[in-house]
């Protein structure tokens, strides 16, 4: 306490020292100072509204070789480009005949859906949806035409309407924007997290990061990145999608740090479950995506994207069940799959080990050890190029050459592995491979191709020839057709 005072008192004493010289010194205290113009940053808000409305009537008579007043209107204000659509739902069996007005255009990819751009501006514009804002009924229209299969007539005859408008900005096209039209958009992470979890589709419009139970709890999420990132936070849980539910990750990049050891999926699909991943970049981290074991049935679509992983795996399946996975298919289609394996090369591309369907189209395969492995099942390569870098260590190459092959991707080392010498997979395997290129980094006499078929199991391989391919020993059952 004592020294806490002396320097409280010390403080007073030299205030009262300076004040004193200020006063004898007839002067005023000054410092060396500036300062700036107000900077004014304004932000101006904005609306996208719509209305449809009509002024004729909306009950009609359907008269043969006659014509009706129908004059749906869309009204727009909005201050931002925009994109508006008209949705025609016409459930009238062909019995009303009318032409969309000029102006509209119909929407790739959507039946009964019209659109068109809107500049800004602070007016209101007015557009009519039929041309002549009317309907006729043919004149060839005979009794037969009204009535049903049992003579009845027809009921619940409609031709309904629905407009909607949204900004341009943030979207690539028109059809995009009109995907979202039922979506969140947000780049807010509770607002994603909020959607993701009640099933709704999302639309980010800037970075987001959501948590492994977000997406564990989610069902059926639809994310759609519109090229910016998601990242997937997690304390070493797996992203499970659940029995019967789907993930869909389109249009943007994603890292996945949820998992820092390669033994473990950071993305694991359950039974009758479903994974897309659509033009998206995703950086899986440590982790690999797993069809796990006693799964009969799932689906993996990675389509115009890139998956990379420090894993020993980027795709793989668990064969620990051998009664289950006939339903596992994996389409890998204008993709590029680059696995690293911790760095020491100890990692293969797609591991395929349960009776289901591979399909690689258009597809670039990169690991250390394999590029891909068909222990089982039936796979198709098309047009795609497979490279094993080699990585692995030279010393291992020949380990599993002329004994009985382990668990998982402990097999020979090659570009590319078809069938299998143990006993742990009791079902055939092919492989029609039709203009593939079969890649080593490194100069080697190893072949590109290893095959081997073992206890009765059958094992073909199509569309190359017999030369690039070692057979194993003691493998009877391997067809290699050119």
């Amino acid at each position: 306490m004592a020294q806490s005072k002396k320097i409280r008192l010390l403080t007073t004493g030299v205030a009262t020292i300076l004040a004193a010289a200020a006063l004898i010194g007839g002067g005023t205290l000054s410092y060396l100072k500036s300062e700036t113009e107000d900077v004014v940053n304004e932000f101006n808000p904005n609306q996208v509204t719509v209305d449809l409305a009509e002024t004729t009537d909306n009950d009609y008579e359907i008269i043969p070789g006659t014509t009706a007043e129908k004059d749906p209107k869309v009204t727009v204000n909005n201050t931002v480009d925009s994109y508006v659509y008209v949705v025609v739902t016409d459930n009238t069996d062909g019995l009303v005949d009318y032409k969309i007005a000029e102006g509209w255009e119909p929407l790739d990819g959507y039946k009964g859906v019209y659109y068109r751009e809107v500049a800004a501006d602070d007016e209101v514009k007015e557009f009519y949806v039929l041309e002549g804002n009317k309907v006729s009924y043919d004149a060839t229209l005979e009794n037969t035409h009204m009535v049903d299969e049992d003579g009845i007539l027809k009921e619940g005859l409609a031709l309904t309407f629905k407009a909607y408008a949204i900004q341009q900005a943030s979207f690539d096209d028109a059809a995009a924007a009109f995907a979202a039209k039922d979506s969140v958009i947000t780049n807010d992470n509770t607002e994603a997290k909020n959607a993701i979890a009640a099933g709704t589709p999302v639309v980010l419009t800037g970075d987001v990061t959501v948590d492994v139970d977000t997406l564990n709890g989610a069902g059926g999420a639809d994310i759609n990145l519109n090229g910016n990132k998601l990242t997937v936070s997690g304390d070493g849980d797996s992203v499970v999608v659940a029995s019967g539910e789907s993930l869909t990750l389109k249009n943007g990049n994603i890292e996945m740090t949820n998992i820092e050891d390669p033994n473990y999926a950071g993305l694991a699909v359950g039974e009758g479950s479903a994974v897309v991943l659509d033009n998206v970049d995703i950086d899986l981290g440590d982790g690999s995506i797993l069809v796990d074991y006693g799964i009969e049935t799932a689906s993996i679509d990675v389509i115009n994207s890139t998956i990379t992983t420090d894993s020993y795996f980027a795709i793989s399946t668990n064969a620990l069940n051998t009664q289950t996975g006939q339903g596992v298919v994996i389409n890998v289609i204008k993709s590029n799959l680059i696995v690293d394996g911790q760095g020491d090369g100890d990692c293969t591309g797609i591991l395929m080990n349960v009776p289901g369907r591979l399909t690689v189209t258009d597809s670039d395969i990169t690991a250390g050890r394999q590029a891909v492995i068909v222990r089982t099942g039936n796979a198709t390569i098309t047009n795609s190029t497979l490279n094993n870098t080699l990585a692995y260590t030279e010393a291992n190459w020949a380990k599993y050459d002329e004994s009985k092959w382990g668990a998982g991707n402990e097999v020979p080392v090659a570009v590319l592995v078809v069938g299998d010498r143990s006993t742990s997979y009791p079902w055939d395997a092919s492989c029609i491979l039709k203009s593939v290129t079969l890649n080593y980094g490194k100069t080697t006499d190893r072949a590109p191709i290893y095959a081997a078929a073992y206890d009765g199991q059958t094992t073909t391989i199509d569309g190359v020839s017999p030369d690039v391919v070692t057979v194993s020993s003691d493998a009877g059952g391997v067809t290699v057709t050119p």
